[in-house]
């Protein structure tokens, strides 16, 4: 029995896992408040979308204990930058996606 051509966009995905849509693909997460891989909702969502073949990069800030600018785990990339200062009550959460956005 032949097997139907797989659906337009569809391709094989990396590291032996089943054919995705995701393959190949590149996936960008902007966190805000928590680092990688601390935020473990994220960290599920990031390994999840490796597994799919997607290739996965993450910006999230540093905090104490995930102090590297950079680090490559669990087939994820992950750029951290640094907390600002905090600006004023008014305009501190476009201040920080800003910041996190020029990191």
């Amino acid at each position: 029995m032949n097997r139907p051509d797989p659906p337009r966009g569809f391709v094989k995905a990396r590291n032996g896992a089943k054919d995705s849509v995701l393959a190949g693909r590149k996936v960008l997460i902007i966190l805000e408040n928590l680092p990688l891989p601390f935020d473990r909702r994220v960290w599920q969502e990031a390994r999840a979308l490796v597994a799919a073949g997607a290739v996965v990069s993450v910006i999230c800030p540093r905090a104490k204990g995930y102090e590297a600018p950079y680090e490559f785990l669990a087939g994820v990339h992950i750029h951290r930058h640094p907390l600002p200062l905090e600006a004023s009550a008014r305009f501190g959460f476009v201040g920080r996606v800003a910041s996190s956005v020029n990191a």
